[in-house]
């Protein structure tokens, strides 16, 4: 993996075009070597299960069911090795936007006579794992990048009836009409999203072998500038979610035969519920060994900025129950959240110096540099409910 300078090519050429040709990385160069790998998934997600407006149903239990289950992992990695300078980044991005909609629309009639009734379920249960990694080599300077990005949008919607606009004709509303033993609406973002980043920066001077066997040559000692032995390693996995769960009843005539039923103890059930789980991770860094000047630097950040809104509601609706006249003994509306977010950050910055000579014969030399690492979490939430 290291390179030979003019000097020792000349002296040592079969053990320069050995070591010249030893590179496990992906890209390299006598001099120069530059490389990058980029992911993208980009897309909309449309699930909808409805029952159109004016529709007429009848049965025993009556499902409306929408349910979005994608899984997406994406991987990048990107190395190289360069004499003098050496570059790499890994770039993973996705960006998704989902709509999961359950919904019965207004001026619709359904009769269910089973112990379950009618249920309505909208669950977006998206799982998303992207990865990505950048590491360079070289014997002067090197710099490695890496970015795990997720966006990810989810509006998933159970409701039963017409939503009425802010200002609407009161002749344009037209309640659904439900007779039923049974009513749940439930609405649930869950699954996780993760990203990792890991980002590595390595100068690293070396003796070569002996032709003999016997003691290592080392380098010839040369002038070098401060950036020679600078090393620069930064990743970044950032989380940006936009997360909306709403169940609802509005304009909607509400029928119970068996309110209060010891059968059915919770007549009623409205819910609204975000049980996902964000994780973040990244990691960077940065070393050089040798008689260098220069600073190495190295940096990790590990970001989840969530925004959620959850909302569970029952409006401009009549529930009515045979058993005991208007309410219902079993009424539930519930907005829970019961997220988790995790974010963790890791930066390491190394310096080694040494001299430059052999056993019998050191050289010495005075070189200045530093190492730099910095490390950031974040876990921002943000929510209306």
């Amino acid at each position: 993996l290291n390179r030979c300078s003019d000097t020792l090519v000349k002296r040592l050429p079969a053990q320069c075009d050995a070591r010249n040709q030893r590179n496990l990385l992906g890209t390299d160069g006598e001099k120069r070597a530059v490389g990058a790998s980029v992911l993208l998934a980009l897309g909309t997600n449309e699930t909808v299960a409805a029952v159109g407006s004016g529709a007429r149903l009848a049965g025993a239990n009556i499902e409306v069911t929408a349910d979005n289950q994608q899984q997406q992992i994406l991987a990048g990695a990107s190395g190289g090795s360069g004499g003098e300078f050496a570059a790499n980044g890994a770039f993973s991005v996705f960006s998704f936007s989902n709509e999961t909609h359950a919904l019965i629309h207004d001026q619709t009639v359904i009769n269910s006579s089973g112990q379950l009734g009618l249920a309505v379920s909208a669950t977006d249960g998206s799982q998303v794992v992207s990865v990505s990694g950048g590491i360079a080599k070289s014997e002067k300077v090197g710099v490695g990048a890496s970015l795990a990005l997720n966006q990810l949008t989810r509006d998933t919607v159970a409701a039963v009836g017409f939503r009425a606009p802010e200002n609407p004709a009161a002749a344009s509303i037209r309640n659904a009409s439900i007779h039923t033993q049974r009513i749940s609406v439930n609405a649930q973002n869950a699954g996780y999203v993760t990203s990792a980043a890991a980002a590595g920066a390595i100068v690293y001077e070396s003796p070569l072998p002996a032709d003999d066997g016997g003691a290592s040559v080392a380098a010839v000692p040369s002038e070098k500038g401060f950036f020679d032995g600078f090393t620069a390693a930064l990743a970044a996995s950032v989380n940006l979610v936009d997360d909306g769960s709403e169940a609802f009843l509005e304009h909607l005539d509400l029928q119970l035969p068996n309110a209060g039923n010891s059968a059915n103890p919770d007549n009623v059930l409205i819910d609204a519920i975000n049980t996902s789980e964000f994780f973040s991770f990244a990691v960077g860094a940065s070393f050089a060994k040798g008689d260098f000047n220069g600073l190495r630097l190295a940096g990790a950040a590990a970001v989840n900025l969530v925004e959620k809104e959850i909302k569970a509601s029952v409006r401009d609706s009549v529930v009515t129950s045979f058993l005991g006249g208007t309410g219902t003994t079993g009424f539930s509306v519930k907005a829970l959240d019961d997220s988790l977010l995790v974010a963790a950050a890791g930066s390491l910055a190394l310096s080694v110096t040494s001299d430059n000579g052999t056993p019998d014969e050191p050289v010495k030399s005075s070189r200045t540099s530093g190492s730099v690492g910095v490390s950031v979490a974040v876990n921002q939430h943000t929510g209306d409910g």
